[in-house]
């Protein structure tokens, strides 16, 4: 078997393992569940999933992959000639539209585990929040450098810009009516309402 049938066969199994654990994780939670019920749902042996995951947490984060993948993909906007409002009502939509109903479940369980769980909330800080960070990051920098954004911390406008995004998140996840009928337009005023802080103003007098 070449190295690449190799590989694309340990990537569907791979992808298989993670569809079986998302529908164990969302009946049984990460407590609940096991490795032997994850690799019966897959219909695997439980050496299997060790062959592809290091334990249980790896394989909760590994159901985020997506959102890393989104994350750190094409650059939000052109930082040098985009405006504030253009730039979060990418970033806002793009990664609103990424959490599919599957996806949502999963991060329900994942935040639960992260609050009280280190093994979750070390790896999800590192594969999810700060890959999520730093293109925002670099982005406002430049941004700042040419006059378009407040420059006084761009560290600290991408983790309140980040935190806001969750915070909606966490209004969805637990019903909000509004938000659950979210949409591209949506997004866009929020991006207005967030913008309106960010953009630079003449000195008063």
């Amino acid at each position: 078997m070449s190295n690449l049938l190799k590989q694309k066969t340990m990537e569907l199994r791979r992808q298989h393992i993670l569809q079986a654990a998302a529908r164990v994780f969302g009946e049984r939670g990460f407590r609940g569940a096991t490795i032997h019920n994850i690799a019966e749902a897959a219909g695997v042996a439980d050496g299997t999933i060790y062959n592809v995951f290091a334990n249980k947490a790896d394989i909760l984060l590994s159901l985020l992959d997506p959102l890393a993948t989104q994350t750190t993909g094409k650059p939000l906007t052109n930082p040098t000639s985009a405006d504030p409002s253009a730039l979060l009502e990418r970033l806002f939509r793009e990664r609103w539209e990424t959490f599919t109903p599957e996806l949502l479940g999963v991060l329900r369980v994942v935040l639960s585990e992260a609050l009280v769980d280190p093994d979750v909330r070390a790896p999800l800080l590192e594969r999810v929040i700060e890959p999520a960070i730093h293109p925002l990051e670099r982005e406002l920098g430049v941004m700042a450098k040419s006059g378009g954004v407040i420059s006084s911390d761009p560290k600290l406008i991408s983790r309140t810009l980040l935190a806001t995004f969750l915070g909606l998140l966490l209004l969805r996840l637990l019903g909000d009516r509004r938000l659950e009928r979210a949409d591209a337009s949506t997004m866009g005023k929020i991006a207005d309402i967030l913008a309106d802080g960010l953009v630079t103003r003449p000195s008063e007098s």
